[in-house]
């Protein structure tokens, strides 16, 4: 039996193209999304972090923050205050900061790098998380 088709959409242009389900052209398609994203996380993150500050959120009508992102934004508190963890972390942890923007590693492994190094061992750690799965670097940093 034939693969369903599905719809997905194209990045590039905005427009539906319809795809068969094929793993490795989906999971390419994923990673060019992604790719995308990441160059969105670092200024969101330093306006979320202006906005936060600032308690603008109620100037805008929001009971809190929180409110704000869930409402407004739809996104949760805490990938905001993650975004805002990153941002503000990349500049005490450059390496960090670039091996993620740059995609060398994950966004998972970068929130946990941040939690973690300090600037003397980041590259040690950015080298291990290269090397092994999400799973193993969280029982690693425990």
């Amino acid at each position: 039996m034939p693969a369903p088709d599905f719809v997905y959409p194209n990045v590039g242009d905005h427009a539906y193209a319809k795809v068969a389900l094929d793993p490795v052209s989906l999971d390419l398609r994923m990673q060019r999304l992604l790719r995308a994203r990441r160059g969105f996380d670092g200024p969101l993150g330093r306006m979320l972090l202006e906005l936060s500050e600032s308690r603008l959120w109620r100037a805008l009508g929001y009971r809190s923050f929180g409110d704000y992102c869930r409402e407004r934004l739809g996104i949760s508190p805490r990938l905001a205050h993650d975004l805002v963890m990153a941002y503000r972390r990349s500049f005490d942890l450059p390496e960090i900061g670039d091996a993620y923007w740059n995609g060398e590693i994950t966004w998972s492994q970068a929130l946990l790098l941040f939690s973690i190094c300090r600037r003397d061992t980041q590259a040690v750690w950015i080298e291990r998380a290269r090397r092994v799965t999400v799973r193993r670097l969280r029982h690693e940093v425990a």
